[in-house]
């Protein structure tokens, strides 16, 4: 356990209100974009994700490329917490990352680790009374790993839920139905027995209830109409396949939020976007096609 506490960075709340700032790639004209963005703006209202969503302004930044140690240093120097956490790459380990400032109605007691087991994370939610809120596997040397982002289980944030690896698609819709519960976090990944699947769940009733949808390798036109006939917004989206045009997905019921998704996209589209809509990343995720470095992404208002 005390190598796994090595690789905990934890960050405690303060409290000051900040100025909306991005932080990104360099800005410039918006280029042609795969996918339309799907937005709606009404009053702000909170939807029962992994952690509440919360779109009061605050500063923020994302990353990409990033080793741990930058990671650590990011969060250190801006006294931020990670939303967003993908690892691109298993070796050398290199992380995509979003991060919001940790500081008033964003504060939370919060943990990541960069590489653990399944037991050691385990241990580690176990010790710090923790959930889930990322969870990113990731395999070296036929053994699976997981780098995560957890927050204190307490309180406001308190919430009935489960986590699973290397479960099939079959296991997870059981566990689902077991747990009257839905998806807040869905990856995929490669082993020697085919794709499996880490989930992190959270009980879909009383207050936490929500209409949800989740799907399996479509097309972003197919997003585009799922969004549309289900009246929901994004909440997770990972590339499926290794042509960036097949995506897994999470919806919500629709809530009264400014909000927008996109794929396909260039680093420097994706900050053009972010600064004409004056809008955060909620999750992001990046990809290569034909050599290129590319983002699915979905934003909120900030």
């Amino acid at each position: 356990m005390s190598s796994l506490r090595s690789r905990l960075f934890s960050a405690l709340a303060v409290v000051s209100a900040v100025l909306s700032t991005a932080c990104g790639g360099p800005l410039e004209s918006p280029e042609s974009v795969d996918a339309p963005a799907q937005a709606e703006v009404a009053q702000r209202k909170d939807a029962a994700l992994a952690e509440d969503l919360n779109t009061t302004p605050t500063s923020w930044w994302w990353a990409y490329g990033q080793t741990t140690a930058q990671v650590a240093d990011l969060i250190s120097t801006t006294g931020s917490r990670i939303v967003s956490l993908e690892v691109e790459q298993a070796s050398p380990l290199r992380f995509t990352v979003a991060m919001v400032k940790n500081s008033g109605t964003h504060a939370k007691s919060w943990w990541w680790v960069a590489s653990a087991t399944g037991s050691e994370l385990s241990t580690a939610l176990s010790t710090n009374n923790a959930r889930l809120v990322n969870v990113a596997p990731y395999v070296v040397n036929g053994q699976t790993l997981f780098a995560a982002v957890m927050i204190r289980n307490t309180g406001s944030d308190a919430k009935g839920w489960w986590w699973y690896y290397n479960a099939t698609t079959s296991q997870i819709s059981t566990y689902l139905t077991q747990n009257k519960a839905r998806l807040v976090d869905l990856r995929s990944y490669a082993t020697s027995a085919g794709t499996r699947y880490a989930a992190v769940m959270v009980s879909n009733t009383g207050t936490d209830a929500r209409g949800w949808w989740w799907y399996l390798g479509v097309s972003g036109s197919q997003v585009s109409s799922l969004l549309s006939e289900n009246g929901a917004f994004l909440t997770n989206i990972e590339p499926s396949d290794s042509t960036g045009t097949r995506f897994n997905v999470v919806m919500e019921q629709r809530s009264g939020f400014g909000w927008w998704w996109y794929y396909g996209v260039s680093s420097s589209t994706l900050s053009a976007v972010l600064s004409a809509t004056g809008s955060r990343l909620m999750d992001v995720k990046t990809y290569t096609v034909d050599g290129e470095r590319k983002f699915a992404a979905i934003l909120v208002e900030n």
